[in-house]
């Protein structure tokens, strides 16, 4: 597409990195429905096979195994006391946080990191209610590598019991960093975006192949009578008279088959009050060059239109009244030629109108 649009560029980029964010939330879920599965679930003697190189399994076996899984877990995992001191960390742990084991093992997890003063108390209140056995849902926490430099973490926090005796704290750390990054990416993106659409003073809207309003700004709603919130995710068939609607949804359609913006001129029906609208529809295209949907600015002319259909009439009147006159009536412009000649020219001059 040639000379498209600022604001289509704005919307390509924030559905890039809105697919960038589905990308990444779709290899977490993936991760976590393979972490859930059967074959990689924390080996029991319920789980494990009964021999292992024609061995029968022993708990040294199992032991080695669990020790396995923990060595080379992704995720970072510590291990605490009840009173808070780190006992175990596996080595992805240590690479998250940027220390060896010795200079972890033995402290205080408040010493984890250089954490801020302010978050003490709640990384001490989290753990407390751990204690407590309380089910603590997985949150999300920024945390500090020994070099200063911050990173977001998704922390899941366990109860560890032996022969039903609390005896300290699991905590499974996933660095969530570039996941963040794009969430953040797209939040600032999408201000942007919405801050470029809403400065825009005529109508602009998003809407996809089916006729699903994706996005509107504050102006379009308030000539439909609602806000923004009123209208995304509804039809255009919700909003418009059928065959108003019919016919856009063909303007739509048209612009993602071809992958062509073009402008129209075209009337439509707000709360039953007839409107002019001169409508730009340009498709958006994806990262992967797909077009599904199409961004519609329109610019209300209903005034110009009324303006020009006054005039119209007016002339009309005005050449009906000077056809009743008997006087030879003509007009001359500032260059000296005749821009109206009453058909009674002819007559009186002989000379053709033309």
């Amino acid at each position: 597409m040639v000379n498209e649009p600022d604001i289509v560029k704005q919307l390509r980029e924030a559905e890039k990195l809105g697919l960038l964010q589905n990308s990444i939330e779709s290899g977490y879920e993936e991760l976590e429905s393979i972490e859930r599965s059967p074959e990689n679930a924390p080996y029991t003697t319920d789980v494990l096979p009964r021999e292992i190189m024609g061995d029968t399994i022993t708990t040294e076996d199992i032991e080695n195994t669990c020790r396995s899984l923990f060595e080379m877990s992704p995720d970072g995992i510590i291990v605490l006391n009840l009173k808070g001191i780190i006992v175990s960390c596996n080595p992805a742990a240590l690479k998250m946080f940027g220390y060896s084991k010795e200079e972890l093992i033995g402290n205080h997890f408040d010493k984890l990191g250089k954490n801020k003063k302010s978050d003490i108390p709640k990384y001490s209140e989290i753990f407390a209610s751990a204690v407590k056995g309380n089910t603590i849902e997985p949150f999300e926490l920024k945390m500090y590598h020994k070099n200063g430099t911050s990173f977001w973490t998704e922390i899941h926090i366990n109860l560890l019991k032996e022969n039903g005796e609390k005896i300290g704290i699991q905590a499974n750390i996933r660095d969530i960093t570039k996941r963040k990054n794009v969430e953040e990416g797209l939040k600032t993106s999408k201000e942007k975006y919405a801050a470029l659409v809403e400065a825009v003073p005529d109508i602009a809207a998003c809407i996809d192949f089916e006729g699903t309003f994706l996005f509107m700004n504050q102006r379009s709603a308030g000539q439909l009578g609602g806000t923004p919130e009123d209208f995304i995710g509804k039809k255009i068939w919700d909003v418009f008279p059928k065959e108003i609607a019919d016919r856009q949804i063909e303007g739509i359609r048209k612009a993602i088959s071809s992958k062509k913006g073009f402008e129209i001129e075209a009337a439509s029906v707000i709360h039953g009050d007839k409107r002019w609208y001169t409508t730009r529809i340009e498709p958006i295209e994806d990262s992967d060059g797909k077009i599904s949907s199409v961004l519609v600015i329109a610019a209300d002319i209903t005034k110009r239109k009324i303006a020009e259909e006054k005039l119209k009439e007016s002339e009309r009147k005005y050449h009906a009244l000077v056809e009743t006159l008997s006087d030879f009536v003509f007009i001359i412009d500032s260059t000296g030629k005749f821009t109206y000649l009453k058909p009674e020219f002819e007559k009186i001059t002989g000379f053709s109108v033309e």
